[in-house]
């Protein structure tokens, strides 16, 4: 599931993201399991990205590469929420959000 929130504030425009990542374990016996995903990197100063909430992840800076790493019983469900805001200058257009 994801969310997004848009808002202007002064010459600025914030886009918050919200993604719910759901594991289920559909096996008969306990596995162990690592999931990945990345926070989007920026090479611009006009941009800054900000985690809200990653649930605990492994987070690498430079590659905004998030991995977690669990073990999850049979038939047990685990889910993690990964939340982001982004932050440009209003008049220019941010693309790959």
């Amino acid at each position: 599931k994801d969310y997004c929130k848009v808002k202007t504030i002064g010459d600025n425009k914030e886009e918050s993201f919200t993604y719910e990542i759901a594991v289920k374990n559909n096996k008969v016996m306990p596995i162990d399991i690592r999931v990945m995903d990345q926070l989007p990197i920026t090479q611009s100063n006009d941009i800054k990205i900000t985690a809200d909430e990653t649930s605990g992840a492994e987070t690498n800076a430079e590659t905004g590469q998030l991995t977690w790493k669990f073990n999850l019983a049979s038939g047990a469900n685990k889910k993690f929420r990964l939340s982001y805001t982004v932050k440009f200058p209003k008049n220019q257009v941010v693309q790959g959000l």
